[in-house]
């Protein structure tokens, strides 16, 4: 199903307002490793929609493993190289 604009930003404002810094942060966290490579300096706004998908996934992480499985299994997962999201895990730097 297609969502509209409307829907959409009503969802992003939601998960913003539950989620308040990590909202902010991820997209940056991403946009700095840029596990798909679509890094191109200026585009910083490129990782939003996935972090939408991954904060709503995220209400059942309970540890790192499960984070690691919603990053991986994103609307980017054919893309993502999991083996950099696994060594960022390893050494703390999500």
């Amino acid at each position: 199903m297609l969502r509209t604009l409307v829907e959409i930003l009503e969802n992003r404002r939601r998960l913003r307002a539950e989620y308040e810094a990590l909202f902010d942060s991820m997209p940056a966290l991403l946009f700095r490793h840029n596990p798909i490579g679509v890094n191109f300096d200026s585009n910083t706004d490129e990782y939003e929609p996935e972090v939408d998908t991954m904060l709503a996934r995220m209400r059942g992480c309970h540890s790192s493993d499960d984070v690691l499985e919603v990053v991986t299994k994103s609307s980017f997962a054919g893309l993502i190289q999991a083996p950099l999201v696994t060594r960022a895990l390893s050494r703390n730097r999500f």
